[in-house]
């Protein structure tokens, strides 16, 4: 069974690493949008990457196919998760595909966890349990957990890589 999987691929690269892929032929999803581009002389709508440095690729996941994709001039790497290839769902591409059709303005942008959000851990021991971030260190993110049953709040520190913001 295929499934999706994100690629970084060279700075300013996304169409022509997308091209390539396709001639090796793999299901390639590169969302764009479209934007302004003002010159001295004239204006153009362009289309550029949703998402600056990432194409989504559709494949089977075992090892021969990996190193094909790896190989193709352009691919830096598979974007990682916990150590393995990060795996994206079929609804999160879907959402980007009805951005991409129905002409929204949308634009990447990377937040940090900062005081006051709310997480879901990903795993270990407190897996699937929602916290408040209460600061973020170099050594680490400190987390709030509520403990209903006596009504007391524990400070945790975890690493940021294991929670989600919802």
């Amino acid at each position: 069974m295929k499934i999706w999987k994100a690629i970084y691929v060279a700075s300013r690269g996304e169409k022509k690493v997308a091209e390539r892929l396709v001639g090796e032929e793999v299901e390639v999803y590169l969302p764009l949008r479209k934007t302004v581009k003002q010159w001295s002389d004239r204006k153009k709508i362009i289309r550029e990457p949703m998402l600056p440095g990432y194409i989504f690729v559709k494949i089977e996941p075992n090892e021969s196919v990996r190193n094909k994709i790896l190989n193709v001039q352009g691919v830096v790497m598979f974007v990682r998760d916990l150590g393995k290839d990060a795996v994206i769902p079929e609804r999160e591409i879907n959402t980007l595909k009805n951005i991409e059709k129905l002409g929204y303005d949308a634009e990447a942008y990377y937040k940090p966890l900062s005081a006051g959000d709310k997480v879901l851990i990903k795993q270990g021991a407190l897996k699937n349990k929602q916290a408040e971030v209460l600061e973020v260190t170099k050594e680490g993110t400190v987390f709030a957990f509520l403990l209903e049953g006596i009504n007391q709040c524990l400070k945790v520190k975890v690493p940021q890589e294991m929670v989600e913001v919802f």
